[in-house]
């Protein structure tokens, strides 16, 4: 899917002038600069990860890889966009695709944890015997820190969804929707999914402007960010509604609030209403239209069925909102670097969590960072 252009990038950006006084790693076998088959900027004087690719590239390269965010880049175009040393920060999805062709292989990308064993493997040679007080028990302590969890808490804090109360942002004519679903099987109306979706998005705005690290971009890249990523957050705060491994009481509780949904279910129970145990409420309840056409419902299952608890659905939503893709920004690279810490810490807490089978966490965590372009995918598909 790389265009012919950028794949002749080597015959395309050489030039006739003389590099007589360029070092022999430098230049082709004509003589002339090893060009970048990237972006076409100079290269680096070695291979990088397999590729002739300049320090920029490697560097992208090497983070994309290490972070998983290779698997969820995504191009709204055609997947052929021109990738030059102007243009290489717009589509992260070509620029990728480009590494790959240039030969840059990700299984020489060494991970957080080789790179750490490797470090530690230099010290231990360092280390005088007497001083052998590093165990395995040390080694394995997983890698998340006390300020690490102190910005999760707030985080998870500034998360509404996470709020025990709600209601009081939602209109009755949509809470006696909702109830009748429940009791009798109904679907929302045109006018209930709008409500609940204008809901869902006051919810998320609110969500977004308590997280600090927003406060800290320019206001031109905080409007661009809410503007353009706002309705991917929704998308995720939906999805995560309809986990198929959840009834109906886990569904609502981030909606209506705990105590409220346990106040209706004891109100049903009351007047016998049948297979509350059981019951789970689905995508076509919410949007039947949506459901009818077959476009979005597997898709917001999967997506939704991936968060197993507050912490994963509150960073892969600031994962999803600091995503750069397409934006004009004008402090990309710090908005970069805020995904990135975001992206670090789910890292963390998977590994944390599944410390006794660390693959489980490696392979969620790659999962995770997929569901950033399936959400893209329902917002262009559904419409919103």
């Amino acid at each position: 899917s790389i265009s012919k252009e950028s794949m002749n990038r080597t015959d395309n950006i050489r030039t006739t002038a003389s590099n007589n006084n360029l070092p022999p790693h430098m230049k082709t076998t004509s003589g002339e600069p090893r060009p970048c088959l990237v972006c076409g900027e100079k290269a680096g004087k070695h291979s990088y990860y397999g590729g002739q690719v300049c320090p920029s590239c490697r560097a992208f390269f090497r983070r994309s890889v290490q972070s998983g965010y290779n698997a969820s880049y995504f191009c709204p175009k055609d997947k052929n966009c021109k990738i030059n040393l102007k243009t290489r920060k717009s589509c992260q999805f070509c620029r990728y695709k480009l590494c790959e062709a240039a030969g840059m292989k990700t299984a020489w990308v060494l991970t957080e944890d080789e790179r750490r064993q490797k470090s530690e493997g230099r010290n231990k040679r360092k280390i005088s015997p007497c001083s052998n007080n590093i165990n395995e028990e040390t080694l394995a302590i997983p890698c998340i820190s006390t300020s690490d969890l102190a910005t999760i808490g707030r985080c998870v804090k500034a998360n509404s969804a996470c709020d025990p109360t709600q209601l009081r942002d939602m209109d009755i004519s949509l809470i006696r929707q909702i109830i009748r679903m429940v009791a009798f099987r109904a679907s929302l109306t045109s006018e209930g999914q709008q409500q609940l979706q204008m809901v869902l998005l006051a919810r998320c705005s609110r969500f977004a402007s308590r997280i600090a690290e927003l406060e800290e971009l320019t206001q031109a890249d905080r409007e661009e960010i809410l503007g353009h990523n706002m309705g991917y957050l929704v998308v995720f705060a939906t999805c995560c509604m309809f986990d198929k491994n959840i009834t109906w009481t886990k569904q609502l509780s981030p909606l209506l609030g705990v105590k409220e949904v346990e106040k209706l279910d004891a109100k049903l129970r009351s007047l016998t209403v049948t297979g509350l145990d059981s019951l789970h409420l689905t995508f076509d309840m919410f949007f039947p239209a949506q459901h009818q056409e077959n476009t979005v419902g597997h898709l917001v299952v999967r997506v939704g069925s991936w968060a197993e608890d507050e912490v994963e659905q509150t960073l892969l939503s600031l994962v999803i909102l600091f995503c750069p893709d397409m934006l004009d920004l004008t402090q990309r690279r710090k908005v970069e670097n805020i995904q990135l810490k975001f992206a670090t810490l789910l890292q963390k807490h998977l590994k944390n969590k599944h410390k006794d089978d660390p693959e489980v966490g490696r392979s969620r965590f790659t999962s995770g960072m997929l569901l950033v372009s399936k959400c893209k995918e329902i917002s262009l598909v559904s419409g919103n």
